[in-house]
């Protein structure tokens, strides 16, 4: 399961969908490509980012129309 969008990772699977890209998108995507971080560092500041803020998936107060449907 990809997190991202094409491009932003830069590796072999920045390039998934390519038969689908027109000559200007494919442009688009190689610039993306080549100026793209390693996953590594993507990786470490997503890390970062879920340890460093308390809003992350779960962590929200249930609504209060969840509760009502309880009832």
């Amino acid at each position: 399961m990809r997190l991202y969008r094409p491009g932003v990772i830069s590796g072999p699977l920045a390039w998934a969908p390519v038969n689908r890209l027109n000559e200007k998108g494919y442009k688009i995507r190689a610039n993306r490509v080549n100026y793209a971080p390693p996953a590594e560092k993507v990786a470490n500041t997503i890390a970062s980012w879920i340890e460093k803020n308390q809003e992350w998936v779960g962590t929200y107060d249930e609504p209060f129309s969840f509760k009502i449907f309880k009832f």
